[in-house]
């Protein structure tokens, strides 16, 4: 039964597909995060429907007049930073042909589709579309896994089989949750946003309380899933990004004062998975007192200086576990062909000095990006039709890419759709913001970003 309406479900994704390049973003996009394929007992992976949806969106919107948007400062840094893995690739790259190619494949399409996405969202609604169809994909298996771990009694699901894809293993499902929380966050935030409710489907808009009652689950059931998969990391990640959405929403020591008590009764009644308090308190010990883990990263972290130093252009994509033997000095003590255990690190040792400062230009600019939209918003809040809409998608934003610049410093992820989707979405909201402020009669000194 269930693998039956999971298949519905995917033809009904692949006939919204096929009516105009909004639909196929959206197959495109649930395809990607939910991955049905996994979700059904028999093996449906010969009828390559991610491939369908792929091609269903890409070739249709090109016939429509939709290409892949080039225009903007952020999207330029993208295609730089493409370049510079295939120049990489080339000149060094891995000894293996399909390992070398698989990167630059992957990536290609991912950044094809990002910056393809961005320029088929025309309006809120699209927006709010791509947000709701990526948050809640995850949010469904994250909201899940951590309301089950609940009612289990606070038990702890490291290292249990979890999601395949860019998903697959404790760390990247925490990541992952970690990441795509602040999506959350922002949906349920326009249940409430009177301006936003005309941009919901019908059904929600006829039953928004228990639409929020459902985003309330998912965002309480995302934040325990990230508490029992026992990823350190992503787990200070989304505290200290949690901390920086109070203090982006304003009058954030009055919310921070009234969340204290909420927090103290949340705990005393949710358990917490045994051991944990220990394995949070593992990283900041002294560095006789690491674990294994959490010891071997900065070997690791020296291993990708010391190759870059070597190879000025990076090793290529996807290789830096073929060359970690001949830099490893520590006679094989964390064994053979290691990961990097950051994506910070990878992209130095994998895409050379030039590929780590363009990867920090694109952090630093989206930053500024979305700091700057929100000054903008601001100072035209009187004339823009849903202001709040535009802030709280800027903090989420920020607090998303927060976590993904903390988090993963220790694990790697550069090979990551969310991320690359952020900066999409910075993007589409430059070009919104821009689209609605031109249109003001008289404007501000600080009115528009070209």
């Amino acid at each position: 039964m269930r693998d039956v309406v999971v298949l519905i479900i995917i033809l009904l994704f692949l006939i919204i597909a096929f009516r105009d390049s909004l639909g196929g973003m959206i197959a495109y996009w649930w395809f990607a995060i939910f991955r049905p394929q996994d979700w059904v007992y028999m093996d449906i992976t010969g009828f390559r429907f991610p491939m369908i949806a792929t091609i269903l969106f890409f070739i249709p919107s090109m016939f429509r007049g939709k290409y892949p948007t080039l225009k903007d400062g952020i999207a330029i840094l993208m295609v730089t930073w493409y370049l510079l893995m295939v120049l990489s690739a080339n000149i060094n790259g891995c000894s293996d042909l399909f390992q070398k190619i698989e990167p630059l494949q992957y990536m290609f399409l991912l950044m094809f589709a990002v910056l393809l996405s961005a320029s088929v969202i025309e309006n809120k609604q699209h927006l709010l579309y791509l947000i709701a169809i990526v948050g809640l994909s995850l949010g469904f298996y994250s909201g899940k896994a951590g309301i089950q771990a609940i009612l289990a009694g606070g038990t702890s699901t490291y290292g249990a089989s979890n999601l395949e894809g860019i998903f697959s293993g404790s760390n990247a499902f925490a990541m992952g949750s970690g990441i795509l929380l602040f999506f959350l966050i922002f949906i349920y935030q326009q249940c409430s946003n009177c301006n936003s409710k005309g941009l919901f489907p019908k059904y929600i808009i006829l039953h928004p309380k228990l639409f929020s009652i459902v985003m309330l689950l998912f965002i309480i059931g995302t934040i325990f899933n990230i508490i029992s998969l026992s990823s350190r990391g992503s787990a200070l990640a989304t505290f200290l990004a949690l901390v920086l959405l109070f203090v982006l929403n304003g009058k954030w020591f009055k919310k921070a004062f009234l969340m204290i008590p909420i927090l103290a009764i949340t705990i005393t009644i949710i358990p917490l998975p045994e051991g944990y308090e220990q394995r949070i308190e593992s990283a900041f010990a002294e560095k006789e007192e690491l674990d294994a883990s959490a010891a071997s990263r900065p070997h690791f972290w020296k291993v990708a200086t010391k190759m870059t130093q070597s190879y000025p252009l990076g090793v290529g994509p996807g290789c830096f576990r073929e060359y970690y033997d001949f830099f490893d000095d520590s006679n094989g003590k964390y064994r053979r062909a290691r990961d990097v255990h950051s994506s910070h690190f990878q992209v130095l040792a994998e895409s050379g000095y030039l590929g780590i400062f363009t990867w920090g230009l694109l952090f630093v600019f989206t930053y500024l990006r979305l700091f700057k939209l929100r000054r903008i918003v601001k100072a035209n809040e009187k004339n823009l039709d849903n202001p709040i809409f535009y802030t709280q998608l800027c903090n989420a934003i920020i607090c998303s890419i927060t976590v993904y610049l903390i988090g993963g410093s220790l694990y790697s992820l550069a090979f990551n759709d969310l991320i690359w989707l952020n900066f999409g979405i910075t993007i589409v909201l430059t070009k919104l913001i821009n689209k609605e402020v031109t249109s003001i009669p008289t404007n501000g000194k600080e009115s528009r970003i070209g």
